[in-house]
């Protein structure tokens, strides 16, 4: 006999023994109604299924959790945070008709593009995109469909660019 929701399964029996698929869909739905941040950071932290979530208490950290479960319901629960969007970049020309990669390239929102963007950078008052003020990460492109390790599911190419 399980234990537990409304169907009487909460994930784990009469003897202790845990059913995690059965226990993360009753959690879930547990974590899905808790509408205080602060209560569902520390609900998460006592019934944890990542090791982020089992350390989400611990250390000192400097990301404000708050603000960090909220965005999170924002995504998850609310669905009010925009998605990606595909665009195209132009770059301006030199004089001799080569691209110019020092120029501010200008956006094109487009209809398909592997390229997607959340948010347009910054600008100061005069224009200008702020500098530092953004860190880029990149998973590289491997030029077969193989790597030395024998794996056949291999990167094809990813860069995230995300505002500090």
């Amino acid at each position: 006999m399980w234990f537990g929701d409304d169907e009487g399964h909460m994930g784990f029996d009469e003897r202790g023994v845990v059913n995690e698929e059965m226990a993360r869909k009753y959690y879930e739905k547990e974590f899905n109604a808790i509408k205080d941040p602060h209560l569902l950071t520390i609900t998460k932290a006592e019934f944890c299924f990542t090791p982020e979530d089992a350390f989400i208490l611990e250390g000192s950290n400097r990301f404000d959790q708050e603000l960090l479960v909220e965005q999170l319901q924002a995504i998850t629960l609310h669905k009010t945070v925009a998605g990606p969007k595909p665009i195209k970049l132009h770059w301006g020309n030199t004089d001799d008709g080569s691209v110019d990669r020092d120029s501010i390239p200008t956006v094109e929102f487009v209809s398909d593009s592997p390229t997607k963007i959340i948010e347009l950078p910054m600008k100061d008052p005069n224009g200008i995109p702020y500098n530092n003020l953004y860190i880029a990460g990149i998973d590289s492109i491997d030029s077969d469909k193989t790597t030395s390790t024998g794996q056949t599911d291999v990167s094809q190419f990813c860069m995230v660019i995300m505002r500090k």
